[in-house]
């Protein structure tokens, strides 16, 4: 009569037939199938093993199928061990070598197994039991076997533990929930082993092994959006291309990413020869250390800008345990960003600086100039009858003479004074340091300059200019409108010529 023991080993040999097939059809996308495949098989070979140890007649045949039984946990312990490698990301690929490595004991036990009766080194002898039924007395293979097993095992909860101490924490479940999972099987070794021979025998380790693929199957299935191949936070940090450092309270650094390496080591800013241990002084001097607390980028003499953030860690008992500091290198957004600042003061046809310029720093040359006593000289500047050269040549070659009177009048002055196109074609310089009088003289000179020049196509203009300096007690505004004034007085009295103004006041 058929026991119920029976029908599972059966039944459990079938199920991990198919389960083993359709885990294989799926090894392209499910990195856990070579794994998953390999208990699979040791399942089935358990499970029929069982089975015949259960009906074996005589006491050969209970040998035989008992050492058989021994011989399959191999897969057992293989492919728990594969799959924690894959879980963890040491060894997700079957190289040739791997895979020897992991066939060598499965390979003596099988051949051990196979030729136990002329050596009984996995099954001593059968023995007869009082009351009837026989049992086996294990050789010394078989404990060999069993003291591999376990270190095998012990190897790949390491493993998994291991991946989940540095994984992301929304995923640390996960392991635990395989680690357990792994170990039901080994428990049910222990159980069929242990009554290996004996009546009645007990076999629950092949469907015990379904179980545990069955859990494995469902995490990778039903791991809200996880990756196949659980993300380690060592493995975030290493493809990180922020530097990121680790500090202990003396300022020391304990531990540090490839990235700050590339970027403070010798091939980067060449700050340290190497960064894990180097000090936080090395890294940062005195004179930087307010702007990484200000939340402000700190730039070095070779031009790198780079943004230095710290974040304080307490330890669990209270007090700093170090620092965590975050570095980025943000000189191209630092250039990019210069670089759109300045076109924002910038006027897009002659490349002069425009009236926001104008406005950001007249204040600033006023209050140096009233406070300092020194003169300040504005002067405005028109082109005559620019609409007439629109009007008869186009607007590109008013664009052009635009341009070239913008280039004459750069020359024309110092590096320390700012030229401005104020619009259409009207200009602005403002001449700190230099009394008006001089200015007139001198922007008299230009004014005949240009109005001898060819400048495009045969185009020739005359400008008219104003010239105000910056009296006690004025201000950008005064400064501004004595200079306009001066212009119009110079339109009113025929063009082409360049007039003082009055001193810009308070009044």
């Amino acid at each position: 009569m058929t026991t119920p023991f029976e029908v599972i080993s059966l039944l459990a040999a079938a199920v991990a037939v198919v389960v083993g097939i359709v885990v294989l059809r799926r090894r392209n996308t499910l990195p856990l199938a070579g794994p998953m495949a390999v208990v699979m098989a040791g399942a089935s070979w358990w499970a029929v093993s069982g089975y015949l140890i259960m009906t074996a007649p005589t006491a050969a045949v209970l040998a035989r199928w008992s050492a058989s039984l021994v011989a399959s946990s191999s897969l057992l312990v293989v492919g728990a061990l594969w799959h924690a490698m894959v879980l963890s990301g040491r060894g997700g690929r079957m190289t040739r070598r791997l895979a020897v490595q992991l066939a060598v004991e499965p390979a003596v036990m099988v051949l051990l197994a196979v030729t136990d009766p002329l050596h009984h080194l996995v099954i001593r002898e059968v023995v007869p039991l009082d009351g009837g039924g026989m049992a086996t007395v294990q050789g010394p293979a078989m404990w060999a076997h069993v003291a591999y097993s376990y270190i095998v095992f012990m190897a790949a909860a390491f493993l998994v533990v291991s991946a989940a101490t540095t994984a992301v924490t929304g995923q640390r479940w996960r392991y635990g929930l395989i680690l357990a999972a792994t170990s039901m099987p080994v428990v049910g070794t222990v159980i069929t082993v242990s009554r290996t021979g004996r009546a009645p025998f007990v076999d629950i380790t092949s469907a015990l092994m379904l179980v545990t693929v069955a859990i494995w199957l469902w995490v990778e299935r039903y791991a809200s959006g996880m990756h196949r191949v659980p993300v380690t936070v060592r493995q975030v940090l290493e493809v990180l291309g922020d530097a990121v450092l680790v500090l202990d309270p003396a300022g020391r650094v304990v531990q540090a990413n490839p990235a700050a390496q590339a970027m403070l080591g010798p091939s980067g800013l060449g700050l340290v020869d190497t960064v894990d241990g180097a000090h936080w002084s090395e890294l940062v001097d005195e004179a930087h250390l307010a702007d990484v607390r200000a939340g402000r980028t700190v730039t070095y003499p070779d031009g790198h800008v780079l943004d230095v953030r710290s974040v304080p860690l307490a330890a669990s008992g209270g007090g700093g345990a170090g620092v965590v500091v975050v570095v980025r290198d943000v000189t191209a957004v630092e250039a990019l960003r210069a670089e759109l600042a300045e076109q924002a003061v910038r006027d897009g046809l002659t490349g002069l600086h425009n009236r926001r310029h104008l406005h950001a720093v007249l204040d600033v040359l006023v209050s140096a100039s009233l406070a300092g006593g020194s003169p300040l000289t504005a002067v405005m500047i028109d082109l005559d009858h620019f609409k007439t050269v629109n009007d008869s040549h186009g607007h590109a070659a008013g664009d052009a003479v635009l341009v070239a009177v913008a280039r004459e009048l750069t020359a024309a002055v110092r590096a320390d004074d700012v030229v401005v196109r104020m619009g259409g074609e009207e200009f602005c310089v403002v001449l700190p340091g230099v009394a008006p009088a001089e200015v007139l003289h001198r922007f008299d000179a230009w004014r005949v300059r240009i109005a001898g020049l060819d400048l495009v196509r045969g185009v020739r203009v005359t400008v008219s200019a104003g010239v105000a300096g910056l009296g006690h007690g004025g201000s950008s505004d005064a400064l501004l409108r004595s200079a306009d004034d001066a212009l119009y007085a110079a339109k009113v009295a025929g063009r082409d010529r360049v007039l003082l103004g009055d001193l810009a006041t308070t009044t």
